[in-house]
């Protein structure tokens, strides 16, 4: 747990490694700058160790994510009656009709706003 004030979090190891490479990160770049190479590449080792330890949570967090998703059954598949397929079939109908009054309509303005626009010029 952190405690900043009066929020309470908790930070994953994750979160919790990530942050740690990017302080050894600024810090190896920081040393780097300053001429401390030997310091720089002790803390540069760190840091590579830190980022295999973030591959392998990666690693256990989708492994178990999958073995989560195997255990679930399938989904059940619901069977349709012909009322429900003939109302489906109504209103996909009805949405194709609606659809080609659309481009219609769209193709209809189109070719006004060219008709006006050749009287125009």
């Amino acid at each position: 747990m952190l405690c900043v004030g009066v929020v309470v979090r908790k930070i994953s190891r994750f979160r919790l490694l990530a942050v740690g490479c990017v302080a050894l990160g600024a810090a190896v770049a920081v040393l780097a700058i300053f001429g401390e190479l030997r310091v720089a590449v002790a803390v540069l080792g760190v840091l590579v160790a830190i980022v295999a330890v973030m591959l392998v949570e990666v690693q256990r967090r989708t492994i178990s994510t999958i073995r989560r998703a195997a255990k679930r059954p399938p989904a059940q598949i619901v069977s349709s009656t012909s009322a429900e397929l003939a109302e489906l079939s109504v209103q996909v109908d009805v949405m194709q009709r609606r659809l080609v009054a659309a481009i219609d309509a769209a193709r209809l303005e189109a070719a006004d706003r060219h008709a006006a626009s050749r009287a125009y010029s």
